[in-house]
């Protein structure tokens, strides 16, 4: 299956292009949209699109044409938005939302979505999953983000659990049969 990932300037773009890279090495069918073009990306993402294409990794100017035998992967926006999205980015996620696909997953939320109340801006990335860093964000939870997060999945990352505290225990037991955990969201 084709593996088109749709990559930000921030931290969840550098996921995508970090995931894109890595199973692009392990021999899938990638392809790689950025939101920015590449010189104005930060420079630690420039030298992960770097590596991508060392990989033979392809970098498209556009979403391909055809997505219907593709799985998409977004990693346009993160947490801390507290507006619509705009522009290109904007321009991205309507098309991803308008493309039959195999799938679309949503890295850590999806984009257009507000991490702490569910808030769906206009638009907002309707995911088939979301794969969740950790810790579950709020807003994946919240009713008002059903529409948007599909199914649900928290997958362990490389913090230690001294990291969280008190929290630990929890964060300990949704991983006690493997390092990728479905959330069971009640009914809407």
């Amino acid at each position: 299956t084709p593996l088109v990932f749709v990559a930000g300037k921030g931290n969840n773009g550098q996921n995508a292009i970090a995931a894109a890279r890595a199973l692009r090495g392990r021999g899938h069918a990638t392809t790689l949209v950025l939101a920015a073009a590449e010189e104005a990306l930060p420079p630690l993402l420039q030298e992960q699109v770097a590596i991508y294409r060392s990989f033979g990794g392809e970098v498209a100017d556009a979403l391909p044409s055809d997505l219907s035998t593709s799985v998409v992967i977004d990693g346009l926006l993160g947490h801390g938005i507290t507006s619509a999205p705009r522009g290109r980015v904007a321009e991205l996620i309507r098309q991803v939302n308008e493309s039959p696909s195999r799938g679309v997953v949503a890295l850590d939320l999806p984009s257009g979505l507000n991490h702490v109340t569910g808030e769906g801006y206009t638009p907002t990335v309707q995911a088939t999953w979301t794969l969740v860093y950790h810790v579950v964000k709020s807003g994946n939870v919240a009713a008002e983000a059903r529409p948007y997060v599909g199914e649900v999945y928290v997958t362990e990352t490389a913090l230690t659990y001294e990291a969280f505290g008190a929290s630990a225990q929890p964060l300990q037991e949704q991983f006690r049969n493997g390092p990728l955990a479905r959330l069971k969201l009640p009914a809407a």
